[in-house]
């Protein structure tokens, strides 16, 4: 695969895995928080990357799919970043071994994703999310397989001319404005997020839920009620787990405490006002000819042109779209 550059191979790839990921949010999913991770059809496809582009490819494809979901500035994205990045770490040993098959080293970083997730959700809602490990466990055997034949289905280009060659462009003064505006809005989001989870007082963290829930308004950013009631039904079942304070109901084995459902609404508005302020986050545009750039502008010019949701597609078409975009049509 002969691009111009390394920073546009490791773009170019992470911008693909971007669009897969965005063709398995259209699926329907009986669970929420179970993904058969298309995206990571492509970090199986680059295998063939030495270890420094695979390991900045991983990182990127975390960074960049948080950004477009909408997690950047929550927990989930510390969970996705390292799930994603040690599942990738885990499938690029095992192709280093060459004892295993496409299918066993999908299934390895599907169980590596899977165990995790369970353990860094555990650190931060409780041991009782442990008890999810096997129904996690058990779907990464089936997103394994799936991702493994996506990935013989992938036929990456020998040689590919990258979107936009901005290496030698001369910056703006109003593209320094754009970037300096980007950074700002970034610090500041960031700095919220911060107060959030350093305050300890319910009272506080509904009020900086209504300003979050402002924030994600005035962003024009849409606001999708169902991940967050999905997300506290989540969190308050983890929390069961966790007796603590006085016993408010006894039920077989499963007992509800005042001091779990304080700390479950605690948990749960913490990562409503963190999500929030991610999705406001998402609108912000990325200047300059960093790898994150390119892959964020390709991944956008790429949903414009395949207009997914209403045509039909085929797995391969992606790939047969980005390869079209050349930097001298631009």
């Amino acid at each position: 695969m002969e691009l111009q550059n390394k920073k546009d191979k490791i773009a170019f790839l992470a911008s693909l895995s971007l669009i897969y990921s965005y063709i398995e949010f259209l699926l329907p999913r009986p669970v929420p928080f179970l993904r058969l991770g298309f995206s990571n059809a492509i970090i199986l496809s680059a295998l063939f990357l030495d270890f420094p582009s695979f390991f900045i490819l991983c990182i990127i494809k975390a960074v960049c799919s948080s950004f477009i979901s909408g997690i950047l500035f929550s927990p989930f994205f510390i969970i996705s970043f390292t799930q994603s990045v040690s599942a990738g770490l885990i499938m690029y040993g095992a192709k280093k071994l060459k004892i295993f098959s496409v299918y066993g080293i999908s299934l390895l970083g599907a169980a590596c994703s899977a165990v995790v997730q369970i353990y860094l959700c555990s650190l931060y809602l409780g041991k009782g999310t442990i008890n999810l490990l096997w129904i996690m466990l058990s779907f990464s055997v089936f997103s394994g397989i799936i991702t493994a034949w996506l990935s013989q289905k992938i036929e990456l280009p020998e040689s590919f001319d990258f979107a936009e060659n901005t290496s030698g462009a001369i910056e703006t003064g109003s593209s320094r404005q754009k970037k300096i505006s980007s950074i700002l809005k970034i610090i500041f989001i960031l700095i919220f997020s911060c107060m959030i989870f350093a305050t300890g007082n319910i009272f506080l963290l509904i009020l900086l839920l209504i300003l979050s829930f402002i924030i994600q308004l005035i962003s024009r950013r849409r606001f999708i009620v169902m991940p967050h009631i999905f997300m506290w039904l989540f969190v308050f079942l983890s929390s069961i787990f966790v007796p603590a304070g006085k016993i408010i109901f006894s039920f077989w084995k499963i007992t509800i405490t005042d001091g779990a459902i304080n700390s479950a609404l605690m948990k749960a508005l913490k990562l409503s006002s963190s999500m929030m302020l991610s999705q406001a986050a998402s609108t912000i545009n990325f200047e300059g000819n960093s790898i994150i750039a390119k892959t964020l502008k390709n991944y956008s010019r790429i949903i414009n042109k395949l207009n997914l949701k209403n045509r039909k597609w085929n797995f391969s078409e992606p790939l047969n779209c980005l390869t079209q975009f050349k930097s001298n049509s631009i």
